[in-house]
């Protein structure tokens, strides 16, 4: 048995093969093509994710004959959104728009 190697030691080689393979194809990687095909799949995800959100709120607007009640949350947030644009100098010096300021 002098002439085989130990199990533990066909490991070894085997774990020091795989480490020096998976290092030198890291090198070897083009990370711009990486970041292009992560952002083009990121971007196609959110494509689908919209239009299943699409779909899920006409057919709730078809069963129900009412928009969705997150509908009416957005059209407020547009509204409040379209009002809160006055300048700090409008609401007085020295205080928050948000409220949180003591007068």
């Amino acid at each position: 048995m002098s002439d085989e190697n130990k199990p533990s030691e066909d490991l070894k080689e085997g774990f020091r093969l795989i480490f020096r393979a998976a290092s030198t194809t890291v090198k070897q990687v083009d990370v711009s093509k990486i970041d292009k095909t992560l952002d083009k799949a990121f971007s196609q995800a959110s494509r689908v994710a919209t239009n299943v959100g699409r779909a899920v709120a006409e057919e709730y607007n078809r069963i129900t004959k009412t928009p969705p009640p997150w509908a009416a949350r957005q059209d407020k947030d547009r509204t409040d959104d379209a009002t809160a644009t006055s300048t700090p100098e409008e609401e007085g010096e020295g205080r928050e728009r948000t409220g949180d300021a003591k007068e």
